[in-house]
């Protein structure tokens, strides 16, 4: 489901692109046309949260005033060792890391980290040098249910030696607005051509 729900959001038609230590390259056509040469940075994030903002008026997070970041191993390192970030983390809740798997806040954006590089990867860009993340508002990815997924068990074979579970659902994500026009979309992909 985690690598479902990725290539959702990793369908946005916003896609940015780092390209120097502070700033970088916004590709609205869904194809990001640019090879990414730095790996996330607090600039990037301020860049990212101002056009999300300012540009196409994404509203926050369930109503409020967050946005939210799905970021692979790999990015979020970028951004723990740009200094500026322990600037940002120490007026956090270190607890929320443990419960809730949050790295910290920055410019109101919630950073949570995705280990799974099926869904998020960790080698993006020129030499490998960025991680994927996913930076959206409210009303971003939607999921679909036919069949809610369910664990199965089958009957025992081979006089009760052989046992077999599986997960079996009917379920698809898919994004809410695929477009990147103002007011409408909804999420930005940092990504590499």
């Amino acid at each position: 489901m985690d690598t479902a729900s990725a290539a959702a959001f990793k369908t946005a038609q916003i896609k940015f692109i780092p390209t120097s230590v502070t700033g970088g390259t916004f590709d609205t056509d869904g194809t990001p046309s640019t090879q990414a040469t730095e790996n996330l940075t607090v600039s990037h994030v301020k860049v990212i949260r101002d056009y999300m903002m300012d540009t196409i008026h994404v509203p926050g997070w369930r109503g409020g005033d967050r946005y939210v970041c799905l970021a692979s191993t790999k990015a979020l390192r970028g951004l723990k060792n740009d200094p500026e970030f322990l600037q940002w983390r120490q007026f956090g809740q270190s607890e929320e890391s443990f419960t809730r798997g949050m790295v910290g806040v920055i410019e109101n954006i919630e950073f949570i980290e995705v280990n799974h590089t099926n869904a998020l990867s960790n080698s993006k860009g020129l030499a490998g040098v960025l991680g994927e993340a996913v930076f959206f508002g409210d009303d971003a990815v939607a999921m679909a249910v036919v069949m809610d997924p369910e664990l199965r068990a089958a009957i025992p074979g081979n006089f009760g030696l052989q046992y077999a579970v599986a997960w079996i659902g009917m379920l698809q994500f898919g994004i809410v607005w695929d477009t990147n026009t103002d007011g409408e979309a909804r999420i930005i992909h940092v990504t590499s051509s």
